[in-house]
């Protein structure tokens, strides 16, 4: 059954009513008069108002700026927030140093709060390396992060909270000592040199691709004890499955079947590219199977791919069926939104005007192959270094880097840690994936990593951070339940403001259903007043911004918009 995400309504009060009096703030809105009013226009001052800290900034911040109540508004979709979890460097339950899924439990209610409303759980099932991408039983929890009653006890309690949970489904191989391959392996080494393998004889030689050709490639791995080779693209201890093969496939159905039955909402696919190296027809005929098959077992099933790749060739995959794959053309250090944020002078072309027109051509370049994508936005994940690194710790720019994603249609991924900041060393995997910082007292931290580098880690905790109304933490908060409280900012369909939109500034309009929203960014150090009085915008309000600074806030007034540094504010008509 499609699960019901309620999208509560906002509360949109006057500045007076939650808050003493302040001149100042009383403008965010226009309540000033025309002389003070044209006097902080011509000055570009930006608004200031307290903001909560300790317990009360835990709670969520009313955004100011109109007088209507929205209605509330009950969305049947699958467009949430998922959180990213490698369950290893996320919270130990039981102190033994390894995170597990009863961490994973523990900390529901901190990713509720948040305003996450998925999960995504990097591989879990029993495998010997750290990371489990190499996986020996797709039916089991491996035992240093619990056991299946501990993972039945974490999807119940996402149900009771509505949290999807999503699963890493790796089916591209498995590891070199499953049973399907050490049972191939062993039936070839008894082969005579002269005899051909004969499935009826051992069914799983079928499971993999197996030669005697060594002139093959690199990606093929000779079996040790005999003369022939299997296929491993990615490492000889990870053989690859021949996908092909209609044992396979109905193995990868009871798979999805099990887990299904057990609760979870769906899986991303690991290294879709992969499933046929270098066809691509061949991996989106596979996908079309995989997404046919997985929805005739629950109808609202939510699968995301990941193609790593330029936007014209995952424009390609979404011809699949498939809903959503990782958008990697706007994230890690060299995407879209990180290059605008790094743009060096005002020759640079990676423009605030461009991240508008970007934000167009996704959908013009996913719709016409499948006109219900959900385009699966992020900023980093494990393969990738931290985004404090792509910033060099600048915290403004990775504010503004977050608030860029989570205001993008589609469907939003944060890595675990990137709300608070984390680092990451080198081009290492290891070192993308250590502990998640909880408090100052060490209680839930985990080991990292065995092979990670040793590095100061910089970030402030969570307990700290949200203490601290103006913490990156906080900003992520913001964010994500902005995100949730205005459907239009994930749903809605992109135009772009060209008139309003240049080097420093970024504007365009969302519609979706009856809402139309206009957000308007402003991606530079300085403070910008745009003005937008030849529109006759007059019904509109602030309905929320972001901002880096939390004594900062927009002014709108006389349709005239004023934003500070890296400020992000959405206008519209509330619900009459």
């Amino acid at each position: 059954m499609m699960k019901k995400q309620v999208i509560i309504g906002l509360l949109l009060i006057l500045l007076t009513a939650c808050q003493p009096a302040n001149p100042q703030a009383d403008a965010v809105n226009g309540e000033k008069s025309g002389t003070e009013n044209a006097e902080n226009l011509e000055k570009t001052e930006t608004a200031k108002t307290e903001v909560p800290s300790g317990k009360e900034a835990k709670t969520k911040l009313p955004v100011i700026g109109a007088e209507k109540t929205m209605s509330i508004q009950e969305v049947e979709d699958d467009y949430r927030n998922y959180y990213e979890v490698f369950v290893a460097s996320f919270y130990d339950s039981d102190g033994d140093g390894s995170g597990d899924l009863n961490g994973v439990r523990e900390k529901l209610d901190y990713i509720a709060d948040m305003g996450f409303t998925g999960i995504w759980l990097m591989p879990v099932h029993p495998s010997d390396t750290y990371h489990k991408y190499d996986v020996k039983d797709y039916y089991g929890i491996d035992p240093a992060y619990g056991s299946m009653a501990d993972m039945e006890a974490l999807l119940a309690a996402c149900q009771e909270r509505n949290i999807a949970l999503i699963l890493d489904l790796v089916v591209n191989h498995t590891a070199d000592d499953h049973p399907w391959f050490t049972a191939a392996a062993e039936y070839l080494r008894g082969l005579s040199p002269e005899a051909e393998p004969n499935p009826a004889d051992c069914p799983y030689v079928n499971y993999y691709t197996f030669t005697k050709d060594a002139a093959r490639g690199k990606s093929y791995h000779p079996l040790s004890g005999s003369d022939w080779y299997y296929e491993g693209v990615f490492w000889g201890e990870m053989p690859d499955l021949a996908l092909d093969q209609p044992e396979v496939r109905a193995e990868i159905e009871k798979i999805m079947d099990f887990w299904l039955e057990k609760g979870v909402s769906g899986f991303r696919l690991d290294a879709v590219k992969e499933y046929f190296s270098g066809r691509t027809q061949k991996n989106i005929e596979f996908l079309t199977w995989l997404e046919q098959t997985a929805q005739s077992k629950k109808a609202d099933v939510y699968l995301v791919g990941e193609a790593w790749s330029d936007l014209s060739e995952i424009a390609e995959y979404y011809a699949s069926g498939l809903p959503s794959f990782f958008n990697f053309a706007l994230a890690t250090g060299e995407g879209k939104i990180a290059q605008v944020l790094n743009r060096k002078a005002k020759a640079d072309r990676h423009t605030a005007k461009s991240f508008a027109e970007a934000m167009a051509k996704l959908e013009q370049s996913f719709a016409p192959k499948n006109p219900n994508y959900r385009d699966a936005l992020f900023i980093a994940n494990h393969d990738n270094v931290r985004a404090a690194n792509y910033f060099k710790g600048d915290v403004a720019k990775m504010k503004a880097a977050a608030g860029m994603y989570l205001t993008m249609t589609g469907v939003s991924f944060t890595y675990y840690g990137e709300e608070i900041g984390l680092i990451s060393q080198g081009t290492k995997d290891e070192n993308k994936r250590t502990a998640m910082l909880w408090d100052e007292t060490g209680r839930g931290l985990t080991r990292n990593p065995a092979d990670a580098d040793s590095f100061e880690q910089t970030a402030a905790p969570v307990s700290v951070q949200e203490q601290d109304g103006e913490s990156l933490l906080r900003y992520y908060q913001k964010a994500l339940h902005l995100r949730q409280e205005l459907p239009a900012i994930a749903r809605g369909k992109v135009k772009v403001l060209a008139a309003y939109s240049d080097q420093d500034v970024a504007c365009v309009e969302k519609t979706w259903q009856e809402q139309t929203l206009i957000l308007v960014y402003n991606l530079s150090a300085e403070a910008k007043t745009i003005d937008f009085s030849a529109e006759n915008w007059q019904d509109k309000t602030l309905l929320g911004f972001l901002t880096v600074k939390a004594e900062e806030m927009p002014v709108w007034q006389e349709q005239k918009l004023m934003l500070p540094a890296y400020g992000i504010a959405v206008l519209g008509v509330g619900s009459r």
